[in-house]
């Protein structure tokens, strides 16, 4: 969840980047050669050629050649990889953890307050609410203008 309220936001909290098409996603985590220091309970974004994994990760533990996370991977084949380093607030890791609270009670129903076909009808409890919108006010001083992972790879040298 935290992957996508980043990506609605427009911030990801990206502090540091490296690249490598020779990194390996595994089971439970990523190997390669990696220059950054990665620390326990640090977030990570990765981002693969492939996408199964793209996502955000915390770190278990992290040497020069394999940065372990408390999250279950699918195994990737070595391709081009990003590996962000995040520096997220825990005031926006606790929002993030409302709104996934917020999901599960809303039984993840979001958008539509109700919708008719013929003689059948639903209704939305949330009355239509999303957590884009139940939150909006609280993610406004998170918010970019425009996505950071873009200005991020404009502006700093990829390995």
């Amino acid at each position: 969840m935290i992957y996508e309220i980043m990506a609605q936001i427009k911030n990801h909290f990206i502090r540091t980047l490296e690249s490598s098409t020779s990194y390996a996603i595994v089971a439970d985590g990523i190997e390669g050669s990696f220059s950054r220091t990665y620390i326990t309970g640090q977030k990570i974004m990765i981002e693969t050629e492939f996408g199964i994994n793209d996502g955000v990760y915390t770190v278990a533990s992290a040497t020069g050649s394999k940065i372990t996370v408390d999250e279950a991977m699918t195994a990737e084949p070595a391709s081009m990889t990003y590996v962000y380093g995040l520096r997220v607030t825990p005031d926006f890791l606790s929002i993030v953890s409302e709104i996934e609270t917020w999901q599960t009670n809303n039984g993840g129903h979001e958008g539509v307050a109700s919708e008719k076909i013929d003689d059948y009808s639903i209704a939305n409890e949330a009355g239509g609410s999303s957590w884009t919108t139940a939150f909006r006010s609280r993610l406004n001083s998170y918010r970019k203008m425009s996505d950071d992972r873009r200005r991020f790879l404009r502006h700093n040298c990829v390995n």
